[in-house]
């Protein structure tokens, strides 16, 4: 499990490494890290919350089905990060600006 508390973040390396080898990650809800999690992740705390930061790591080491949500929303959120798609994002936003 991975765990990134920023305060202010525009997509972890350590994330999209994490999602890429099938971590789960618990984050702090920021802009950046909402871009690549999607905004209904359920592994977000606030910012600055310690108590809320424990609950949800509590949950995720107690509660099985949660773990299960985390892994499978992070899988989902690794399919954004493949070099092939962003190969063929680039190539589209190089074609529209041809």
């Amino acid at each position: 499990m991975l765990t990134q508390t920023s305060l202010m973040e525009g997509s972890s390396n350590a994330v999209c490494e994490a999602l890429v080898l099938g971590t789960p990650v618990i984050a702090s809800r920021v802009s950046g890290l909402i871009g690549t999690l999607g905004e209904d992740y359920p592994g977000y705390f606030t910012v600055e919350d310690e108590a809320e930061l424990a609950d949800v790591l509590l949950r995720a080491e107690m509660d099985p089905d949660f773990y299960a949500e985390l892994a499978r929303r992070g899988r989902q959120a690794a399919a954004l990060l493949a070099p092939e798609r962003e190969a063929e994002a680039w190539a589209s936003l190089l074609a529209e600006l041809s």
